[in-house]
């Protein structure tokens, strides 16, 4: 899939992004996920878990913690 994908610029997303990242990535760096800025005129939160590419599989508790807390403040705003 990598190998065939075409990006095509479209309109900014109008939302609020939260990315994830794996803070031993060797392929994905928190510079990486930052980039989604430009794709998004509204909030960009990243967090660096422990892990790599598949921290999730270490870092699940703390990942869900993350999205509970930001879906609690959306709830509020």
């Amino acid at each position: 899939m990598v190998e065939t994908y075409q990006y095509n610029k479209g309109k900014p997303l109008q939302c609020s992004l939260t990315a994830f990242g794996g803070i031993e990535d060797p392929t994905t760096s928190q510079g990486d996920l930052l980039s989604w800025k430009e794709e998004n005129e509204g909030d960009l939160r990243v967090f660096m878990l422990p892990g790599d590419h598949f921290f999730i599989k270490i870092s699940l508790k703390p990942m869900l913690e993350h999205i509970q807390k930001i879906l609690d403040l959306s709830l509020r705003e």
